[in-house]
C-alpha cells in the first residue's frame, strides 16, 4: 500500500529531506484524488483563506468527514509500522505519535495566487502538550510541471536565500524534520489547476527543534 524506499535524500541545514515518488500503490491514490474532488464538493471546510476576496485556499482538517481510501490512509501512516519506518530514517528514539482529527493536519487545496512565506513551523501543540517532529506532505497534482509554481522550497538558515525546490507532482510524498532550522514554504501558484496535499503531522513528547521554548510559527 506505502511506498518504504525513499528515492532521494537530501539534508539543508540540521534537517533531513526524504523524498518518496509512487508513494502510494496507483489504485489507492486514484480512489483518494476521487474523494478529494468529493470532499471539496460536498463538505465545508474547516479552514479557508481569502485574498483580495477570492478564496485561495481551503483546508479539510476533520477526519470524521473523511472517505474510506481517505481513512485508510491516515491508518496507514498512523501504523507502528510506519512509525518505525520515520524513526529508522530520522535517527529518533522516541515515540512518535500522529496528528489526532480537527487539528492541524489534513487535506489542503490551494489556487492561483497562493503561496507560503518561509518559515519555521511551531513547535509545540498546546493541546496535545506534545512537541512538532515530523512533517509528511503528499501531494496529488497530476500533470504537475516546475512553471506551475506551488513548490515546496527549503531555505538556507542564515539569509533565506533559496537552496531547494520540490516539485509538488502527483503521489510524490515529502517527508522532513520540523525545525528550527528547516525553513520551508513554496512559491506563488501560477496556473488554474488546483494544487492539492495532504500535511500530515508528528509529534514527540521530547523537544527536537532546536529552539528551547515552545513557540508559534516563525515567519522570515
Amino acid at each position: 500500500m506505502i511506498n518504504y524506499n525513499p528515492n532521494i535524500k537530501k539534508k539543508i541545514n540540521n534537517s533531513k529531506i526524504l523524498i518518496i515518488d509512487n508513494f502510494l500503490e496507483k489504485k489507492l491514490y486514484q480512489n483518494i484524488a476521487a474523494e478529494i474532488n468529493k470532499l471539496k464538493k460536498k463538505r465545508k471546510c474547516e479552514k479557508v483563506f481569502i485574498y483580495k476576496k477570492k478564496i485561495i485556499k481551503e483546508e479539510f482538517n476533520n477526519y470524521n468527514y473523511f472517505y474510506k481510501n481517505q481513512k485508510k490512509l491516515i491508518k496507514l501512516i498512523s501504523s507502528k509500522r510506519f512509525e518505525i519506518f520515520l524513526k529508522n530514517n530520522f535517527n529518533i528514539k522516541y515515540s512518535l505519535f500522529p496528528e489526532k482529527s480537527n487539528m492541524f493536519s489534513g487535506f489542503n487545496i490551494a489556487r492561483r495566487g497562493s503561496y507560503l512565506r518561509p518559515h519555521a513551523d511551531f513547535n509545540f501543540n498546546s493541546k496535545t502538550k506534545k512537541f512538532r517532529t515530523i512533517n509528511l506532505l503528499l501531494y496529488f497534482n497530476n500533470n504537475w510541471k516546475k512553471r506551475n509554481g506551488g513548490n515546496l522550497l527549503f531555505y538556507n538558515y542564515r539569509n533565506t536565500k533559496k537552496k531547494i525546490e520540490i516539485i509538488a507532482k502527483k503521489n510524490r510524498a515529502v517527508i522532513f524534520l520540523t525545525n528550527k532550522y528547516s525553513i520551508h514554504g513554496y512559491n506563488v501558484i501560477k496556473t488554474n489547476k488546483l494544487r492539492v496535499s495532504l500535511n500530515f503531522y508528528f509529534y514527540t513528547n521530547k523537544n527536537l527543534s532546536f529552539d528551547k521554548k515552545p513557540h508559534k510559527t516563525l515567519w522570515r
